[in-house]
């Protein structure tokens, strides 16, 4: 968190971005793309603020950071043409490809060796587009995530940013309870009374469900779709048009949140991950519930947005659990 979304990365994006490639543009356009983008249900609670002008910082919080340099390829990514600003740019999408690498839960050999090759192109590339600026400790920092990895596991397991969570638990708490005799007592009987009540209620692999309706598998929109994957379940190999079967606009799974028309990889071809639509919900009984898909065909990683492309397939639909 703090090399990288309140180091290294504030650090690139302040000088590569708003000192050289903003500057080709209005910087009120800028602003006007960051706050007008649809961040979408799952980022919106760490929108990104607006950019100083005056300011040699980007001025977010390291969850706005990780937000804006995740989004940033797709809200500017169609501005920067000229070959001056894809040489900064190039700064941006290597610095994106090592956090993707460092946010991961699994590693190989390979991905490490990546990393460390991605992690010296970087700082030469900063060297080159700055000579007059030194690599700060951060920098240097990031040189040994591999060996860190290798030794204590992903970094996101053991990162700050859930120890800073923690922590503003305590600092709200204390705001809130306006109690300052003995604030340490009363926040460790509050936290206990909290931490009782979560640990109580903590189920694993748990399926939440709000407002189920049950109707005819002839009132969806691909009811042939839905009819045949349905067969293929214990219970309803028999089912047709008539079968009523329970659904919902949107449930949660081990705390994940799913709606219509949110983009889910339910698989990994041997080149790229499978990506598919969620239509609609199919609730079999209390724990089971299947997602209807609409299958999007991967066409190609495109660097410059960081982004796969992709189109809907006309081939029907699929669904996981």
């Amino acid at each position: 968190m703090h090399d990288l979304l309140e180091g290294g990365s504030i650090r690139n994006k302040t000088r590569s971005s708003k000192t050289y490639i903003f500057k080709m543009f209005r910087f009120r356009k800028i602003n006007q793309r960051i706050i007008s983008y649809d961040y979408s249900y799952l980022d919106s609670k760490n929108r990104p603020l607006r950019l100083d002008n005056n300011s040699n910082r980007i001025g977010q919080k390291a969850a706005q950071a990780w937000c804006l340099i995740r989004h940033l390829p797709i809200i500017i990514g169609d501005l920067i043409v000229t070959s001056d600003a894809k040489k900064f740019w190039e700064l941006i999408l290597l610095l994106l490809e090592i956090l993707n690498i460092v946010f991961c839960r699994n590693f190989s050999e390979a991905i490490l060796f990546k990393l460390d090759s991605l992690i010296i192109t970087h700082h030469s590339k900063f060297k080159e587009l700055f000579p007059e600026n030194r690599l700060i400790p951060k920098h240097h920092f990031m040189c040994h995530y591999s060996y860190v990895i290798r030794q204590t596991g992903p970094l996101i397991s053991l990162w700050t940013m859930r120890f800073e969570g923690k922590h503003n638990y305590f600092v709200q708490l204390a705001n809130h309870t306006k109690n300052f005799r003995n604030i340490s007592y009363t926040l460790s009987i509050r936290h206990q009374q909290y931490a009782a009540v979560m640990s109580k209620n903590i189920v694993l692999n748990e399926l939440k469900v709000e407002n189920i309706l049950s109707i005819k598998l002839c009132q969806f929109s691909n009811p042939f779709d839905a009819i045949e994957l349905l067969r293929k379940v214990n219970g309803f190999e028999k089912c047709d048009e008539e079968t009523e079967i329970c659904t919902t606009n949107q449930i949660w799974f081990n705390n994940y949140n799913y709606k219509h028309n949110y983009i889910v990889c339910f698989g990994h071809d041997p080149v790229f991950p499978k990506f598919g639509v969620i239509v609609e919900f199919l609730i079999t009984d209390e724990k089971t519930c299947y997602l209807l898909l609409n299958k999007l065909e991967v066409q190609y990683f495109d660097r410059h947005y960081f982004s796969y492309r992709g189109k809907l397939k006309h081939d029907g639909m699929s669904y996981v659990m």
